[in-house]
């Protein structure tokens, strides 16, 4: 980090950026600017999460609104999708790197999500964004021992995707979708069950918890709680999904159940 002489973090409150940002902190000190993309893509509540955060580091914060959501590429949420909405999150960085006068963008990938599909990181490559936990060879495992190291509060907090990520490939995403998912995943947040996502397949929403949360719904008072919170949201029916929590739990699902226009 050093070495970049500035940088531009591309920040969202969770822990790979979080470090990112402490590691910059320490390293460009005074010259490390952070940037926090709001789009209807970003639950409320983990906006409101990551201003406070940076705020209790006592970092400066740009609030950047994307509009990927009002690109027809990124709202057809075809495979490439996230590659959209990377490139305007990384469109807002160039634009406030300019204007600070800035050496760098950076941002928290790291090495554990090179084995999967990221069309995310081919925008990051294709614009020179710089990854420095990879760089440094970081996967999750160590990403969180940075955090605990630098005493962020965010350490454990469980990974997060964009509300995007809960619709299948070929289902097409809007601003109204999307709130109706955040407030169907933020009723059952308000429950206390920690890791939660919600997968929109129309008048259905499938929920998805850790396997240790699961037996919570056998308590009749929880359930109907679920109930009331998934349809008040704006679905009709409420399914839980007893393969429990998977990453990429919306398109494993494409083979069995319909996509919806």
């Amino acid at each position: 980090m050093a070495d970049l002489g500035s940088a531009v973090v591309a920040f969202s409150g969770g822990v790979d950026s979080a470090v990112l940002l402490a590691a910059a902190q320490r390293a460009l000190p005074g010259k490390a600017v952070a940037v926090l993309a709001v789009s209807p893509s970003f639950p409320a509540w983990e906006y409101a999460d990551a201003v406070a955060l940076a705020s209790e580091l006592g970092q400066q914060l740009i609030l950047a609104h994307t509009q990927e959501v009002e690109d027809p590429r990124y709202a057809r949420n075809g495979v490439d999708r996230c590659f959209y909405c990377k490139s305007a999150l990384f469109e807002a960085c160039e634009r406030v790197r300019t204007e600070h006068n800035l050496a760098a963008i950076v941002y928290g990938a790291h090495l554990d999500d090179l084995g999967d599909d990221r069309p995310g990181h081919l925008a990051a490559t294709q614009r020179g964004i710089a990854a420095p936990l990879i760089t440094a060879g970081m996967g999750k495992a160590a990403v969180r021992a940075a955090a605990e190291h630098y005493q962020l509060r965010v350490a454990q907090k469980p990974a997060l995707a964009c509300l995007s990520s809960r619709f299948p490939h070929g289902t097409p995403i809007d601003a109204a979708r999307l709130k109706q998912v955040g407030d169907a995943e933020h009723a059952l947040i308000l429950l206390g069950f920690r890791r939660v996502r919600v997968r929109f397949h129309g008048e259905l929403a499938r929920v998805e918890l850790d396997a240790d949360e699961m037996a919570r719904m056998l308590d009749p008072a929880v359930r109907d709680a679920v109930v009331q919170g998934v349809t008040k949201a704006g679905f009709t029916h409420v399914t839980l999904d007893l393969a429990g929590y998977r990453m990429g739990g919306a398109n494993r699902a494409n083979a069995r159940l319909p996509l919806l226009s």
